[in-house]
């Protein structure tokens, strides 16, 4: 803050000394520290404790309504930063702050009362504490884990029995309910929910068993969801996490046998809404090397193109926007990238590579390194629960975005440096072995499945209409 800034509030709280109570409206928290400066605490909240009757300070930038107190915390001085009304907002917990609000502050002589009313429902202010908040937030990105699979036999019929696992890693119980979900009716499963108290630091598990009569494997199928609600019991009100609906794996295997198209087939992507989303279980990668790998043949590249990207501030993807080539990973805390012009083309395929070996992240087209960015090995990868989407970018909530416009083909995660030097030919139909995580070769699919080629079940899932063609 200016000086002149400083000499205002000084004159402001001289003018109301003898008022009972003052509050002090600001745009920026500045109290939060963070991307700010620590000025505040040390010059700021000493005049305001001081003036002897400053009982709250009110902001909002931020767009995420919280408590927090002074320094000192014995000074009385309340912080509060308001969320949106009607602004941006992301929504990762509404009712843990990120939600679209307005306060009813009620002041008498000897007491300030505070109360959030978002739509619908009145809101302790003084219970959504910063560090509530940001428990929730993480407890909500944690996200829950299947285990187990439903296999299909070869009449189409499906049999199994899945464990979904859930972590509380708050500081309070957690209510916790998991539904199986699905558009097509036909799956069965028992029980048809589950209840559990989960207590802080507890894990528990609920299982379920699933199944299919024969005949039914057909271009209806849907796959089956486990929908997980969860309820933080707070010490006056239960705060909603968003739902959660986790993809059950299935095993397809004896149903398609190995038989794999004599035809290379390619996936057409639209460039408005076609997208396959990898399950976020396959994408995860150790923090070691790993290589990410596909062909494609694009109409254009106007705009904000996402080509396999499992980003939004954190791992990894390609992006091609306006003709502009980068492979990005997120480590040390930002993205490391080098975006490269004058490589990409239209109507014809070409074979993209990105490489990160441990200490450099090395790009690769048609088998001609184009880019190299050296990286420290101790630096470890931001990891997220979202999909890898092939065909466009990611969201924080898991949707694609920022489409591809043209045809993908042999779309290979690998756990291991494939390629180093300056140049290697790519085959062009890719095979999986021990380093393969997941493999799409678009050959065969079934439904909404798009088959992984790896051998480890990782049954990508369409959204949209990609169209299976032959790749020529």
């Amino acid at each position: 803050m200016s000086p002149q800034q400083k000499d205002f509030l000084e004159q402001a709280l001289l003018r109301g000394k003898d008022m009972n109570h003052k509050l002090v409206f600001v745009n920026h928290p500045r109290w939060l520290g963070g991307g700010y400066e620590d000025a505040w605490h040390q010059s700021v909240h000493p005049m305001l404790a001081k003036a002897g009757n400053v009982r709250a300070v009110f902001a909002g930038h931020i767009h995420r309504m919280r408590h927090d107190f002074g320094p000192n915390g014995d000074d009385g001085i309340e912080y509060v930063t308001l969320a949106t009304v009607g602004g941006g907002q992301g929504h990762p917990v509404p009712q843990a702050g990120w939600l679209h609000h307005y306060h009813l502050i009620t002041v008498r002589p000897q007491q300030i009362a505070m109360t959030a009313y978002p739509v619908g429902a009145a809101m302790n202010v003084r219970e959504i504490t910063g560090e509530m908040g940001d428990m929730l937030n993480r407890q909500s990105r944690r996200g829950a884990t299947v285990d187990g699979a439903v296999a299909f036999g070869e009449t189409g019929s499906a049999r199994g029995e899945v464990s979904l696992t859930f972590e509380n890693t708050t500081d309070r119980v957690i209510d916790l309910a998991v539904t199986p979900v699905s558009s097509d009716n036909r799956w069965m499963a028992r029980p048809d929910h589950a209840h559990a108290i989960v207590q802080p630091g507890e894990t528990k598990q609920v299982s379920f068993l699933v199944g299919r009569p024969a005949g039914s494997a057909d271009q209806h199928l849907d796959r089956l969801n486990l929908a997980v609600d969860a309820d933080y019991m707070g010490k006056t009100a239960r705060y909603s996490l968003p739902t959660q609906e986790v993809e059950v794996p299935v095993d397809l295997t004896s149903l398609l046998g190995n038989r794999r198209a004599s035809d290379n087939m390619a996936l057409d992507f639209d460039g408005v809404d076609d997208a396959v989303l990898v399950p976020s279980r396959a994408a995860s990668v150790h923090q070691g090397p790993f290589t990410l790998e596909c062909w494609f043949n694009a109409r254009d590249y106007a705009g904000r193109r996402g080509l396999l990207a499992k980003t939004e501030g954190s791992e990894y993807g390609f992006f091609v926007s306006d003709s502009v080539l980068w492979f990005a990973s997120h480590l040390g805390g930002q993205y490391r990238e080098r975006r490269i012009e004058g490589v990409l083309q239209t109507n014809t395929w070409q074979h993209v590579a990105g490489v990160y070996d441990g200490s450099a992240l090395r790009t690769y087209v048609d088998g001609q390194l184009v880019a190299s960015v050296e990286v420290d090995p101790q630096w470890e990868r931001r990891t997220n629960a979202l999909p890898l989407v092939i065909g466009a970018d990611v969201n924080g909530r898991g949707n694609p975005t920022s489409f591809f416009n043209g045809l993908i083909d042999e779309v290979r995660l690998s756990d291991s440096a494939r390629y180093s030097g300056q140049r290697f030919t790519p085959e062009r139909r890719l095979k999986a072995d021990a380093d393969t995580v997941a493999l799409y070769s678009f050959d065969s699919d079934l439904g909404p499945y798009v088959i992984d080629g790896s051998g480890r079940g990782y049954h990508a899932r369409r959204v949209g209409a990609p169209k299976a063609v032959t790749a020529r």
